[in-house]
């Protein structure tokens, strides 16, 4: 990611008002392309459909927050371990396989997750509140989200911004043309253009990887060797992704199952007055992940990347100077992250709090915890580029259980604050990733030398 990162500060360099828009435009497509097309979706569907297919409207809300939980909690610790692999092949000059890679895995992903969602449809929904027909849409919306998380992968890889953002525009805009045309309609409709307007964005995805690189075919003794290789820290990876995801979303799940109601006619139990505060607060997000991109990582690559180049041509005391400035400039650039994205969670938190009649307590808890959350997933960035898989389990891990074991006590003790347990577990998870990053910066030659002399 560092690499779409430095293309995009290349863009804000120019220093026009026009090339600010457009990188922070691409940035916002980049790290939370197929989230904002559903954001939009959903969007446009609230303010295109009649108030007489309300009941459709609150039943494909409901599905999509179960198909983006569940999709991304199974699927997590794959698309971590898959990134790191598509990674290797891009480092070896391997650019076309590193395609039909992702193909296959495209593939194989699309069709499993099909399957999986038609069933757990069929065993969630049942035929008494639903139909065959419905089960197969829900199974062809998640397949088309879960395939979208992929292909952007190579996509961005490619560094063409603004076709990545029109592929997504053009998706879009499918749905938003059949909700003008039939402003009416009912929710197997709309399951049925959304899981096709996410397949024409991924279509044009995939015209633009054809279009700069031709897939070759590899087998899979030698994905299976590359694993072999880095059985230990590959291990780590994928735990990493699983507990992530868990982590994120296991306040939300107890508190459907504890506390959730059916919010439409479908048996699907939402806790909506967090779900949708932290809906609001997740998009205050977006602008400190394109600062992430831009700024953060790239700054931490070019300072990793001369501290690596100091271990093999410096003495001593210079690679301590070059890992004491790492560590120096990393926290630095979070500060400076961190100052920004506090100006907007503020900013947007006050904005909601006065506009409308959501929970004041909800709200502010939500937007804090996000807050936190986003320097633990900076921090966990960093440790990836170190190589640090095992501390990163030990975090993701740590905050899952602590998640876990807080919400089920803030339940039973009914302590009706929703959110509460995410926010402690988040200033927590904050205090143990920066203790982590910082003795691991600290050890960081010691690391290197060690993995090189295996």
């Amino acid at each position: 990611m560092a690499g779409i990162g430095f293309e995009l500060k290349k863009i804000i360099n120019d220093g026009s008002i026009t090339s600010f828009l457009k990188a922070s435009f691409s940035g916002i497509f980049i790290v939370a392309g197929p989230w904002m097309f559903s954001i939009v979706t959903l969007s446009s569907i609230s303010y295109l459909v009649q108030d007489l297919k309300r009941e459709s409207i609150d039943d494909f809300f409901s599905i999509l927050i179960y198909i983006f939980s569940f999709s991304i909690i199974i699927s997590g610790g794959f698309q971590y371990l898959i990134t790191r692999l598509f990674s290797d092949y891009i480092y070896n000059k391997k650019v076309n396989e590193a395609l039909y890679f992702i193909e296959m895995y495209m593939l194989i992903t699309g069709i499993i997750s099909f399957i999986i969602t038609f069933i757990l449809s069929y065993l969630f929904i049942g035929l008494d509140n639903g139909t065959y027909i419905l089960f197969l849409l829900i199974a062809l919306a998640s397949s088309s989200v879960n395939i979208l998380w992929i292909i952007i992968i190579f996509a961005t890889y490619l560094k063409w911004f603004l076709h990545i953002a029109l592929s997504f525009v053009l998706g879009i805009g499918f749905i938003v043309l059949n909700l003008i045309i039939n402003k009416n309609p009912s929710l197997n409709f709309i399951l049925f253009i959304y899981g096709i307007g996410n397949f024409i964005t991924i279509f044009c995805l995939y015209l633009i990887s054809h279009h700069s690189y031709k897939p070759k075919k590899i087998y899979l003794y030698s994905i299976l060797d590359i694993i072999k290789r880095n059985i230990d820290g590959l291990n780590f990876l994928f735990l990493t992704g699983l507990f992530y995801y868990l982590y994120i979303w296991i306040d939300k799940i107890l508190y459907w199952i504890y506390k959730g109601s059916s919010v439409g006619k479908l048996d699907l139990n939402l806790y909506l007055d967090y779900d949708l505060a932290l809906y609001i607060a997740n998009l205050t997000l977006i602008p400190g992940l394109v600062f992430f991109v831009i700024v953060s990582e790239t700054d931490f690559f070019i300072y990793m990347k001369k501290f690596l180049l100091s271990l093999q041509h410096s003495d001593y005391r210079t690679i301590k100077e070059k890992m004491v400035k790492l560590g120096k400039t990393t926290n630095r650039v979070i500060i400076s992250q961190f100052s920004n994205q506090l100006l907007i969670t503020i900013s947007v938190l006050l904005f909601v709090i006065s506009y409308t009649s959501y929970s004041r307590v909800i709200l502010t808890v939500s937007f804090v915890a996000v807050y936190f959350q986003l320097i633990i997933f900076s921090y966990l960035n960093f440790l990836f580029y170190m190589e640090r898989y095992r501390e990163t389990f030990k975090i993701c891990s740590a905050l899952f259980i602590l998640n876990l074991v807080l919400t089920w006590l803030v339940i039973k003790l009914n302590i009706n604050i929703p959110g509460l347990s995410y926010l402690i577990t988040n200033i927590i998870g904050t205090i143990f990733s920066i203790s982590i990053f910082n003795k691991s910066i600290i050890r960081l030659d010691r690391y290197i030398y060690m993995q090189n002399s295996k």
